[in-house]
């Protein structure tokens, strides 16, 4: 396999609510490959930049498009194009039905995501209105800028239900992130289709901020037992009160009844916790580690990090030297302590390896952001993180 290749332009696309389409969710935001409110993604598969994506990966030519995975795979840890050509090997044939321009003729999404809406419960500190509803109200304090509260990947739910129906049955796995998918009609249509019409072998995946299991009618559970093969993710950035401030709407005792409710009454449901790690909680993911282990919701291989590299005011590399030490010295003991082995010690050591990268010299912008925000929500910075209250001007 060619060093710079990666299967998913031959078995996917990504769609963000806002309709942009895009190659995957790490692509570079300058990279749309078309506009689902205008197109079909039948129509987006063959676009002029998809092929010409192809093309180059085709000539082993490293894309700009990708170059979150490449910095992913510079700091040593495993990138969702590494990740996704191990998981879908099976589809290297595909490839091979490339036309000289780059088209491939048929329609084979065998990994779905899609963001049908922006649809949520929760306005994190490192989201938006892009991705989150709640957000808009302090978006528009903030930026003085007007912004939709909901916005869709087409005008309408039928509508995305036409198209996604011309397609569904070439799906492997889907993977259900927001918004907020629990709490997405278009999420329970899907699983009832599927039920409905015994393909229950599909991979189901979720990022989910697991604050709503049941909507409306819908028990996710219940539907979720249907089901062979179910991976939650829930994406959680610390416990207590360093939950519900970087994670706005978040109740933190309601979500600690969720996972004990989820852990209890289905084993088989594949559990991980998704830690987003930025300036916020870069100093305390250590200890919420340790908390979730200890909790037994988890073992000690069931963490993903996830890395903020966009805002960069918000990437944790923006801390003062003296502060990031201390971070790195807590992954060390924590490595130690708990006998961290496998692929959580890669993706630790290349955490390792971006704190450690280049400054960010943006420590100053955080801080007045960070009190904004503050001011709005009547919250403070200096109750997660006393420990920067010295480095303040």
């Amino acid at each position: 396999m060619k060093d710079n290749m990666c299967i998913l332009p031959w078995i996917h696309l990504h769609a963000f609510a806002n309709g942009k389409v895009y190659p995957c969710c790490l692509a570079s935001y300058d990279y749309s490959v078309g506009d689902s409110r205008e197109s079909s993604f039948a129509e987006i598969w063959n676009s002029e930049r998809m092929k010409e994506l192809r093309l180059t990966m085709l000539q082993d030519k490293k894309h700009s498009a990708c170059n979150k995975c490449f910095e992913t795979e510079r700091f040593g840890s495993t990138s969702m194009r590494q990740h996704m050509n191990n998981s879908f090997k099976h589809k290297f044939s595909n490839i091979d039905s490339t036309l000289p321009d780059g088209t491939v003729e048929k329609v084979d999404m065998s990994y779905m995501d899609i963001r049908f809406s922006n649809i949520c419960n929760f306005k994190c500190r490192s989201c938006g209105p892009d991705f989150s509803s709640m957000w808009k109200d302090e978006w528009e304090q903030m930026h003085q800028g007007s912004w939709p509260r909901i916005t869709r990947v087409k005008n309408t739910i039928e509508e995305i239900w036409d198209d996604i129906e011309t397609w569904i049955d070439t799906v492997e796995k889907i993977y259900f992130a927001g918004g907020e998918p629990l709490i997405m009609d278009e999420h329970y249509r899907i699983l009832q289709y599927l039920i409905d019409n015994n393909k229950t072998d599909i991979e189901l995946s979720y990022n989910s901020n697991l604050s709503k299991l049941v909507y409306k009618h819908h028990n996710v559970i219940d539907l979720w037992k249907n089901f062979k093969h179910v991976r939650v993710e829930a994406s959680l950035d610390g416990y207590g009160k360093h939950a519900e401030y970087i994670r706005r709407g978040t109740v933190w005792q309601d979500i600690e009844n969720n996972i004990e409710h989820l852990r209890s009454t289905s084993p088989e449901v594949d559990f991980k916790i998704s830690c987003t790690v930025s300036a916020y909680n870069a100093l305390h993911c250590i200890d919420f580690f340790q908390y979730c282990i200890d909790k037994k919701w988890v073992t000690k291989h069931d963490f993903f990090i996830n890395i903020v590299q966009f805002p960069e005011h918000l990437r944790a590399q923006v801390l003062p030297d003296s502060v990031l030490q201390i971070a790195l010295q807590k992954v060390d003991k924590y490595i130690r302590d708990y006998n961290i082995t496998d692929a959580h010690l890669t993706q630790l050591e290349a955490y390792k390896k971006f704190l450690s990268d280049k400054k960010v010299d943006k420590f100053d912008y955080f801080v007045s952001w960070s009190r904004k925000l503050d001011e709005i929500r009547s919250e403070s910075l200096n109750d997660i993180l006393p420990e920067l209250e010295e480095f303040y001007e």
